[in-house]
């Protein structure tokens, strides 16, 4: 898989202070990568998918929260 372009976007849902008063959640944070595929296997994505899970959940850094890819298979998301 060549990802060509990978947009990490930071987002804070809420932009005010949360409901307790004081920062932003940090649970309302999400990082997406979109990237370019172009191929009919699936199994690397798959792979990768399990690596970054891991590591997430390792690190205790929020939770792996699936991917998109198009129907062509021309590219697609993952969100964590």
């Amino acid at each position: 898989m060549k990802i060509s372009k990978i947009f990490l976007v930071s987002l804070l849902i809420a932009s005010q202070p949360s409901m307790a008063g004081g920062a932003p959640d940090p649970a309302e944070q999400a990082v997406i990568v979109h990237f370019n595929y172009g191929s009919t296997d699936l199994k690397p994505l798959f792979a990768l998918e399990d690596k970054l899970e891991s590591a997430i959940k390792q690190a205790g850094a929020g939770e792996f929260d699936g991917d998109e890819v198009a129907p062509d298979r021309h590219d697609g998301y993952i969100y964590m």
